[in-house]
């Protein structure tokens, strides 16, 4: 699949996209071991979790996802900064999906309304 250069939405998510990728490929632990793979299901559950949880006390996901895996203080901290990467991202383009939207309301109006 080939990519369209001219496609303003994609050259700014794309590389944010990237971003988020390079900081789960490359997460190390504090002792500076890589993640295993094992290591990245628990991670992508994680995440996953927070994501999803958006309320005070924490979900059944959230609580199992955390009970199961025990990361320390500094993974954690690492883990919601990828979600936070994730979630400014998705906020992002739900915006831009919001706007598009209004856009076609507003175009439609003005041409049916010379």
């Amino acid at each position: 699949m080939r990519r369209d250069w001219t496609d303003n939405i994609a050259n700014h998510f794309w590389p944010l996209i990237m971003k988020v990728k390079r900081h789960l490929e490359c997460f190390h632990f504090d002792d500076n071991s890589c993640w295993q793979k094992n290591d990245l299901d628990a991670v992508y559950l994680y995440i996953a979790a927070k994501l999803c949880d958006g309320e005070d006390d924490k979900s059944k996901e959230l609580q199992h996802a955390i009970d199961k895996h025990d990361f320390n203080a500094n993974v954690v901290k690492k883990l919601h900064g990828i979600r936070a990467e994730i979630e400014d991202i998705v906020h992002s383009l739900l915006r831009v999906s919001e706007m598009q939207q209004r856009l076609k309301t507003v175009l439609g109006h003005y041409s049916s309304n010379p």
